[in-house]
């Protein structure tokens, strides 16, 4: 699946760090109804990820849900995945974009002004948060809260997940 499911819907983001049987985890999440779902591997080994990748690419394409690889843009361009997710500081937009041509692109943003650039990038949509105080991932990026993240969306050009 190349396109982003229709808004609203649930985006769950499977962490190997979490995750004792990635595999599984991502059956049940696609069984309760997940259209979209992202791979987050960060301590895994290149060749780890791509192989995983490779697994749930094919799982997520036989059950039309768009499975999107965390930062790797190479590994989203050979395993089948429908695109990639990006950071602040991980491969440049622009050059990702012309790599994957219609594949979906998403960009992680923290506060205004990076969504403010978000919002003019080559992209598919816009990562905004974190939404609250989380012990599953660190950043140095403040909590942002509801009232923080709803002036952001108001001029939004593209959609926006939390």
């Amino acid at each position: 699946m190349t396109s982003l499911p229709k808004s609203p819907f649930l985006y769950p983001i499977l962490d190997t760090e979490f995750s004792a049987d990635p595999l599984l985890d991502a059956r049940k999440i696609i069984r309760a109804g997940a259209r979209m779902l992202q791979l987050r591997a960060k301590k895994l080994r290149k060749r780890d990820i791509y192989d995983l990748a490779t697994a749930l690419a094919s799982l997520c394409n036989e059950n039309q849900v768009c499975f999107l690889v965390n930062d790797w843009v190479d590994i989203a361009l050979v395993t089948g995945a429908s695109g990639v997710h990006l950071g602040q500081e991980d491969f440049p937009v622009d050059e990702a974009r012309t790599l994957l041509g219609e594949k979906i692109l998403g960009l992680s943003t923290h506060n205004i002004a990076q969504f403010q650039v978000a919002n003019r990038l080559p992209i598919d949509y816009i990562a905004v948060g974190p939404v609250y105080e989380t012990n599953t991932k660190w950043s140095s990026n403040r909590a942002l809260g509801i009232s923080g993240i709803s002036p952001l969306i108001q001029g939004k050009s593209k959609p926006v997940v939390a």
